[in-house]
């Protein structure tokens, strides 16, 4: 049980919940506003498909963003992954280079680079949006981590759902509001909004269990429901970025996630004795003191982490320090980009308005 956890069980719980009922009420009365046209919205002349949760911390949507982003291309469009660039100094509106870095574009948008796609930052959405539409560098935007922006209006919305651990899922199902539990706004309002579900299993394809029913029970039956899971790509240094090829046997495991536990259990079900687990804050900014400690600690085993602690790390030039890619991907594939597909036509058939 984390520190968090421990404090919203505890005696404090009375407090928290008089918390979570104020904070549900600001979140109900935004989204009324925003349903009822109070609040304004932009729409965009290029169709949005946001990607999104409704839990703070890690649900996949970074991998699942580009996975998105890399279907769409295969089908011809030319998409742009809007982000609000979060750790980094750049407010933009801005377009990434490869040649960024974490602490100017934050760490997200800087590893979605690495993939190749036109990656813009900006606090605010909308004038990120705004500038791809001026600059036409692109046919499409995905909104990154969308959901609860509601400035931008979207084409499709798409919720990830973490039911990769058993945590998750019992989180998902008490459904309790910040600050008392992770939701970011109440449930049942919430799933009034989103086109498609994808429950994102963040492990192997292989591990990959039956949808807990009580999980499917909660959505709206007009929600479609699809599943997510990671297959890796391979190891990678973190200094070169060139394919490394080492025996994957003792590893030292460390991250800067949210939910780093899937990351460890996918490096032991690839066959790794992981003999140590360093969590970080997630978007944790690493220092080389930390690296180098945990090097002069196991000199001889290989440090792992993940792409995008890469980003951060590569920097110090410490041997033997690499990266595990991996990529999302999601099941029924076909049937999910057609239904985007439908989406992004009906939306180019009609005028555009702002709101």
């Amino acid at each position: 049980m984390t520190k968090v956890e421990r404090l919203q069980k505890g005696p404090l719980r009375p407090l928290l919940w008089v918390g979570a009922k104020l904070y549900s009420l600001v979140t109900r009365l935004r989204n009324i506003g925003f349903d009822l046209n109070l609040l304004k919205r932009y729409r965009s002349s290029l169709p949005v498909v946001s990607i999104g949760n409704l839990t703070a911390g890690g649900n996949g949507k970074t991998p699942l963003a580009l996975a998105v982003a890399e279907g769409l291309t295969e089908r011809g469009y030319r998409p742009v992954i809007l982000s609000r660039g979060y750790g980094g100094g750049v407010e933009g509106p801005y377009l990434v280079s490869r040649d960024d870095t974490s602490d100017r574009v934050g760490d997200e948008p800087c590893m979605m680079a690495r993939w190749g796609f036109p990656i813009v930052i900006a606090r605010k959405r909308v004038e990120g949006a705004k500038l791809i539409e001026e600059e036409s560098l692109g046919d499409l935007i995905i909104l990154d981590d969308g959901f609860q922006h509601r400035a931008l209006d979207r084409t499709v919305d798409i919720l990830s759902v973490d039911v990769g651990s058993q945590g998750a899922v019992d989180r998902f199902l008490a459904g309790e509001v910040l600050p008392l539990g992770l939701f970011r706004e109440e449930r049942t309002f919430a799933l009034s909004r989103p086109d498609a579900v994808l429950l994102s299993e963040r492990s192997l394809h292989g591990e990959m269990k039956s949808p807990d029913p009580r999980v499917l029970s909660i959505f709206p039956k007009r929600i479609k429901i699809y599943r997510s899971w990671l297959e890796t790509i391979g190891f990678f240094d973190c200094t070169t970025n060139a394919p490394a090829v080492f025996p994957l046997k003792e590893v030292v495991a460390f991250s800067g996630l949210a939910s780093p536990s899937g990351f460890y259990e996918t490096l032991r079900s690839l066959g790794a004795t992981v003999v140590a687990e360093r969590s970080f804050p997630d978007h944790h900014e690493f220092r080389e003191g930390e690296l180098r400690e945990l090097r002069d600690t196991f000199p001889k085993v290989p440090l792992i982490c993940t792409e995008k602690d890469a980003v951060k790390v590569g920097r110090f030039g410490i041997e033997r320090v690499y990266y595990l890619r991996v990529k999302a991907r999601i099941s029924p594939k076909d049937a999910f980009f057609v239904q985007l597909e439908r989406a992004i036509l009906e939306q180019k058939t009609k005028p555009k308005t702002t709101a």
